[in-house]
């Protein structure tokens, strides 16, 4: 996984295990504190615990982790607790709700908005597919 040297590494995660497709999200936190999508993860109909190993397995190999969140609702809060208990307390289990949309949503529209956030344009629309697919964003000096 490429990144700009020294630059924070924080990663996301939206479980789903039928129907829709569980996305990890791998972004970089520049010097200009805009995060960068630099690797995105699609998984569909992956069983519970191979999610676990494959987040696991991603997120051992992110140099300078300083932080995670989880969907921590319905089947997800099984895999954001496995991820607290194995990285700690830099780990954020998400209980989404009304509230904390309310809370943190402006926020994040406002970042996309000030262009704080960056995604990759291959990953914006992901085409459908079955299994995992992957979304590479390689660093190109920004």
């Amino acid at each position: 996984m490429r990144s700009t040297r020294n630059a924070n590494i924080g990663f996301g995660e939206d479980f789903a295990r039928k129907g829709d497709k569980t996305a990890i999200i791998i972004l970089e936190i520049g010097a200009d504190l805009v995060r960068r999508a630099r690797f995105v993860l699609e998984l569909k109909n992956i069983p519970f615990d191979q999610q676990r190993d494959i987040l696991f397995y991603v997120v051992d190999l992110i140099p300078r982790l300083m932080g995670g969140a989880l969907d921590a609702t319905g089947n997800g809060a099984f895999l954001a607790e496995k991820a607290r208990q194995r990285y700690g307390e830099c780990i954020v289990e998400v209980m989404l709700s009304q509230k904390w949309y309310s809370i943190n949503m402006p926020a994040y529209t406002e970042a996309f908005s000030d262009k704080d956030h960056s995604l990759s344009k291959r990953c914006r629309h992901p085409r459908r597919s079955s299994g995992a697919r992957l979304c590479r964003r390689h660093h190109q000096g920004s």
